[in-house]
């Protein structure tokens, strides 16, 4: 586990008992009273203006592969990778935060970095025949391919990757090749084509692979392309499994081409057998037809891909496999000393991976181009008539494809043109994504630089917006979002002892979070962990000298002067798959160290920096980033909690039973009490003395919810009357006791079908008694012991208690309500999780309300409603009762107030998986335990309504009650 993923932004579904088994959500349109006058304090403290967000994204080469730097066969294009992952991350949370900041984007210098060939790549739609000899048989089907205890894969395997392409790949057409058949006598593997796969160490002959793993060597052989560019070569390949040696020869293709779908190659494998080391002797041979298909159809989220996808970027790493003169070979970002891809940059022009340069149409700034658009999508607090605002720019860059009005597609190969029509060795863009090429990854990771160089973009551009952007003061600030996969690499070309024109970089005398081990002077050259925090401390509390110029309207003049203006600029930091600290240090500096586990103290080890470990942490730790940023315009920061308190901690509930001989279930009470407890002169809870509202308003005993709902229920004589009076029903007066359906056979892992009222008509016919009564366990005929077991669950029960002194006076009671044991009430309020309503977790809008999922649009309209106290009893039923109510005062410019509840139950609910225990009690004197296990209540974003698929869009905030079974004895799962 991620050492810093312990106390990340907390999760939405808590853990909750292994006992867990009774599930209940409740929406709105339950307990809920109607909508109170809008409280006079603003939810959001202020309404401050859409603030600045700005996009530094990783495109070192590490985000090529996948978590725990996992090989991932289509590198750039391919679904598993960080890169990938990170685009459509950003993507749904630019789309999904809409208009509601003002966005920029840049990434790590590529301007080098172009494409030079595709391959394709497939997988066996099955496994070749050879695999039912038993000395292939082990290994994985699914991912990871590579990694520990993957040895003994047969290959090729169904579902694993497989990589065509390349003249240079290793075939019969390569005179370099010569030992192809390692006929030189030397008993060698042919050499750069050895590959062991049972974990011994390969050939000495190869010094690069004299120390690989069978794992590593297994990427080697999936990473080989072969058959040549147009498939016209055969490709042989060599590899030993269980100490034979074999050899896998792919023939040339004979019908079809690359890219097909399917598309059938001709295999021949063939086993070495014992001759000398001058000759080849084969004793096994294996020939076959292979079809392959595209290695992906669709995502990790299962969102198809709309285009054949077998082509990828070739790009390979010199670790996993041959490198040939055509692969992508990546220039680093630390020594083109540009860090950022740069609108300034000279070197650009003309480069495939530019955009051509859009000049402000506003003229704001026609001398520095701190406006103009091109890789690097500046800040700009309009649509200055361009043809899209930078929101919809950032999108088009990271998926090209909704250019066309097509799903977002966000691999690359499918926006260049082929191998033959390259222009100057590098692949083209085809021409509907001219100016779009696709983010790539491919350099070294300069986070110090790359903050270095947006601090001296935003120093020109902070003129320009302090005195043109007419909500300046009233944004909450300006923020910069870095997502990177590792710590600084490029420490080196910052030190100014050898590079005097970065003199700022970390000057001595500098003292900043996380530098220099905390003392007084900051010696951070050439410090990879340390230069970021400076460069991002820079950005929080330096001061820039602005020329400001404001129209004044009182003034026929425009007010014009020199200022040390802050920038304020926060740096948030995300590590994505690293649980790099020095990634804190950057966050601490750059002022986004916050309580984001509630706990109100700040872990600078855990709290600073967000550590995602795949694609939905990263999008839920975006959002939360927005969130807060939303929350804390300029001016005024709100306290991060409800601004109404709950008050249901005035009371104490109490719970008791009398053991009832003979009975099947107990007496049970739960009293309420004002704080603080009355006690008698013998120590236990008084119930004498009775809350007024008047002049007994503490200290005093409220209800009984024992006694409330034995109020609500039918006597004997009355369930036995024909027709029979059960009291079960809508109605004020009437309890609703609801038991669960059996699920559907057609969609099981749909949604709770609707709860039942566990009652019955005389004139039901037994064909509408059937779920209930297989429910129960009875026959389907048996309606009238049907009956029995309601009216005896249903009625108030009479018992004699005898007297424990042993005298001749017995106490007669009356109940209904069962034991409560175990089960300790739990209460339900008013959503009051302040972590969640400090980052207004989910919110679409922080000042609008209308379909918006946020939790403080949830907790507006849930902030009055009605309190709720539930507990599970030992007649089979989770009872909820009336709490307390909000009462309205008759000012409309007051708050009202809760009042003490009336204790009466609201409703109960009876597992379906308890109805046999509840038969049992109805039939039977035997006490036994059901659900009096804890209750605990949660509020959860989820998909309420869905048809057995939750998918996000439907995701609404619930509380959600959980209850357990048997916490006497041994829990229920």
């Amino acid at each position: 586990m991620n050492k810093n993923m312990k106390n990340r932004f907390p999760k939405i579904l808590a853990v909750l008992p292994a006992a867990a088994l009774l599930v209940t959500v409740f929406t709105g349109s339950m307990l809920q009273p109607r909508q109170a006058f809008s409280d006079d304090r603003e939810l959001l403290g202020t309404k401050g203006d859409k603030p600045f967000v700005f996009f530094i994204i990783d495109t070192s080469s590490s985000m090529r592969r996948f978590i725990g730097d996992e090989w991932v066969p289509g590198a750039n294009d391919d679904p598993n990778s960080k890169v990938y992952q990170a685009k459509k991350a950003i993507y749904e949370v630019v789309e999904q935060v809409g208009d509601n900041a003002l966005f920029g984007f840049a990434t790590f210098d590529i301007g080098n970095a172009d494409p030079r060939d595709k391959h394709w790549l497939y997988t066996p739609a099955q496994n070749p025949s050879w695999f039912e000899d038993p000395e292939f048989a082990g290994g994985s089907d699914t991912r990871p391919w590579i990694g520990p205890g993957t040895t003994n894969v047969a290959y090729p395997r169904a579902g694993h990757p497989l990589l065509f392409g390349d003249d240079r790949s290793h075939d019969d057409q390569d005179p370099a090749r010569i030992d192809d058949d390692h006929t030189d006598g030397s008993c060698q593997y042919p050499e750069n084509l050895d590959v062991m796969v049972d974990g011994r160490a390969a050939d000495d002959r190869n010094a690069n692979k004299d120390n690989w793993t069978d794992t590593r060597a297994l990427g080697q052989m999936w990473s080989f392309a072969k058959l040549g560019r147009q498939g016209a070569h055969d490709t042989v390949q060599w590899f030993q499994l269980k100490g034979k040696k074999y050899r896998l020869t792919w023939k040339a293709l004979t019908a079809g081409q690359l890219g097909d779908v399917p598309l059938s190659v001709d295999v021949v494998l063939e086993r070495e057998g014992d001759g000398d080391c001058g000759a080849i002797a084969f004793d096994m041979v294996w020939k076959e037809s292979l079809e392959l298909v595209p290695m992906y159809t669709q995502d990790l989220d299962g969102d198809a891909f709309t285009t054949v996808p077998t082509e990828i970027i070739a790009q390979h790493s010199r670790s996993r496999g041959w490198l040939s003169a055509g692969d992508y070979i990546p220039f680093g970002a630390c020594s083109a000393d540009l860090f950022l891809e740069s609108n300034d940059d000279p070197d650009d022009v003309g480069q495939q991976y530019s955009y051509d340069f859009i000049a402000d149409p506003l003229a704001r700034d026609p001398d520095n181009n701190t406006l103009d658009r091109g890789d690097f999508i500046p800040l700009d607090w309009t649509n200055p008539g361009f043809v899209v605002g930078n929101r919809q720019e950032i999108m088009r860059r990271l998926a090209p494809s909704i250019l066309l009005g097509e799903e977002p597609d966000f691999r690359m190969a499918r926006y260049y043109k082929g191998y033959d029509e390259r222009v100057g060795g590098d692949l083209v863009l085809k021409p509907e994504f001219t100016g779009y090429p696709p983010v790539t990854s491919g350099n070294n990771t300069p986070l110090a630089g790359s903050l270095y160089r947006f601090r001296q973009w935003y120093d020109n551009w902070l003129n320009i917006a302090i005195a043109q952007d007419p909500d300046w003061d009233c944004r909450s600030g300006v923020n910069v979002i870095l997502l990177t996969d590792g710590a600084e690499s490029c420490g080196g070309s910052y030190d100014v002892k050898d590079v005097p024109k970065w003199p700022d970089f970390c000057p001595d005398g500098a003292d900043v979070p996380g530098c220099g081990g905390g003392s007084a002077t900051c010696q951070c050259i050439n410090n990879e962990n340390e230069v970021p925090a400076y460069q991002a401390w820079v950005l929080n509390n330096g001061l820039v000298n602005t020329l400001v110029t404001r129209d004044d309207p009182l003034t026929p003049d425009d007010e014009t002067r020199y200022d040390d203006v802050a920038r304020d600029v926060k740096t948030f930091v995300i590590g994505y798959d690293t649980d790099e600290d020095s990634l804190n240090y950057t966050a601490e500096a750059g002022g986004t160290c916050s309580d984001r586990n509630g706990d109100e103290i700040v872990d600078k080890a855990t709290e600073c920096a967000y550590f995602p470990a795949n694609k939905d942490e990263l999008v839920e730790d975006l959002l939360a980033i927005f969130s807060g940023i939303r929350a804390e315009p300029r001016a005024f920061v709100p306290a991060a909690t409800p601004p109404r308190t709950f008050n249901a901690d005035e009371k104490i509930v109490l719970t008791n039973f009398v053991p009832v001989p003979g009975q099947s279930t107990w007496d049970g009470h739960m009293n309420a009490f004002i704080k603080p407890l009355p006690l008698t002169s013998e120590g236990r809870p008084d119930t004498s003395v009775v809350c007024n509202g008047t002049t007994i308003t503490e200290a005093c005993f409220l209800w009984d919810a024992g006694e409330e709902v034995e109020k609500q229920a039918p006597t004997e004589s009355e369930v036995n009357l024909d027709p029979a009076v059960l009291d079960i029903g809508p109605a004020a007066e009437e309890r609703r006791v609801f038991y669960g359906q059996e699920e559907s056979a057609i969609a099981p892992d749909a949604v709770p079908l609707p709860r039942r009222l566990f009652a019955f008509s005389d004139s039901t016919t037994p064909a509408e008694w059937t779920d209930l009564l297989t429910g129960l366990e009875v026959g389907a005929a048996e309606v009238d012991r049907g009956k029995d077991i309601i009216r005896n669950t249903l009625k108030i029960k009479e018992a004699t208690i005898p007297d424990p002194e042993g005298t001749t006076i017995d106490v007669e009671i009356q109940y209904v309500l069962a034991d409560v044991f175990h089960s300790d009430p739990a209460v339900i309020g008013i959503p009051s999780e302040g972590r969640f309503f400090g980052v207004d977790l989910f919110s679409t809008d922080p000042f609008d309300c209308t379909d918006n999922p946020g939790y403080r649009c949830y907790f507006e309209k849930h902030q009055f409603r009605r309190q709720v106290l539930a507990a599970g009893a030992n007649d089979g039923q989770v009872h909820f009762f009336d709490l307390a109510r909000f009462q309205y005062t008759t000012d409309p410019e007051e708050d009202g107030e809760f009042d003490n509840g009336t204790g009466r139950e609201l409703f109960s609910y009876i597992p379906r998986g308890i109805l046999p225990n509840v038969r049992d009690q109805a039939e039977f004197v035997d006490h036994d335990w059901d659900v009096d296990g804890p209750v605990r209540v949660a509020d959860v974003f989820i998909d309420p309504a869905h048809d057995g698929i939750p998918i996000p869009s439907g995701a609404r905030w619930r509380w959600v009650v959980c209850g357990a079974v048997g916490s006497s004895t041994t829990p229920s799962t």
